[in-house]
């Protein structure tokens, strides 16, 4: 779902593959990949105002999810987005789902996997789910949205 192009307005979105709608419920949604930037890093480095706004404006107009979408909130609105697709499944990346302990959702410096980092390798694959970091609130979180 990254690759929706937020970026270049809503004709590109609506006509885009990745684009809920445009695609059958016996697909899988993903949120994005072990390659692909956290949510928090993809609206912080991917979207430029424009696609933060169009962003806004889709989750408002298409699923009825209300209220601002900041910084905060992105990875938890993001995840509710794919939540709400027809997908058979869904597939997050655990660290968009922790709550921080500023009350904000989704880490900014877990990425799983950088290609472009190949001159550190210590970089990539060595993320790992630490003891009490998935607490309770972003269990309840998921557990809301799955039902």
């Amino acid at each position: 779902m990254q690759f929706i192009p937020f970026n270049e307005g809503s004709a590109a979105i609506a006509e885009n593959l990745y684009t809920p709608g445009n695609y059958s419920e016996a697909n899988v949604v993903l949120l994005g990949t072990h390659d692909a930037p956290l949510i928090r890093q993809w609206w912080r480095e991917e979207l430029n105002d424009t696609g933060r706004q169009h962003f806004a404006e889709y989750l408002r107009k298409h699923f009825k999810i209300e209220g601002p979408v900041t910084d905060d909130n992105v990875a938890a609105q993001f995840t509710e987005l794919a939540m709400k697709q027809s997908g058979q499944m869904v597939i997050h990346q655990v660290p968009d789902l922790i709550v921080n302990k500023d009350g904000s959702i989704g880490l900014t410096d877990a990425r799983m996997n950088d290609p472009s980092s190949h001159q550190d390798d210590s970089k990539n694959w060595s993320w790992r789910l630490q003891p009490g970091t998935f607490e309770r609130q972003a269990i309840e979180n998921l557990r809301r949205l799955t039902e």
